[in-house]
């Protein structure tokens, strides 16, 4: 890893077609926000980003850090990740790299959506 990429927490990571970014910036760095909120009201708070692993996920809420979690990416990687994690079987479970792979995908479907089919629907 070079020194400009350190400095930004980037790794590169070959694949097909070339090289793909991943942060490697830590997880679960921002539940203490959800916490923070938490102590100022009573309604359900939700703890998000970069909340990949289900075992730290139960244990934000069994914390009380957070009421619920949100696992965009780590869904996005393993669809199956609620149902392996319930029937114990982590090991299998594919995990996310925050390559962010998944969101440029979304963007593309969704400009294309946007610029193909809102206008038919309106």
């Amino acid at each position: 890893m070079t020194q400009e990429n350190q400095r930004n927490k980037v790794c590169y990571k070959e694949r097909a077609g070339g090289k793909a970014a991943f942060s490697i910036k830590k997880n679960n760095e921002f539940v203490y926000l959800a916490h923070e909120i938490k102590k100022i009201t009573e309604l359900p708070v939700v703890a998000c980003i970069r909340i990949k692993n289900p075992i730290l996920a139960n244990k934000i809420i069994e914390d009380g850090k957070a009421d619920m979690v949100s696992m965009g990416r780590a869904l996005i990687a393993d669809p199956e990740l609620p149902k392996k994690a319930f029937e114990g079987r982590f090991k299998e479970i594919r995990p996310c790299i925050t390559c962010s792979h998944c969101l440029s995908a979304t963007l593309i479907v969704s400009s294309f959506v946007i610029r193909n089919c809102v206008p038919f629907i309106l």
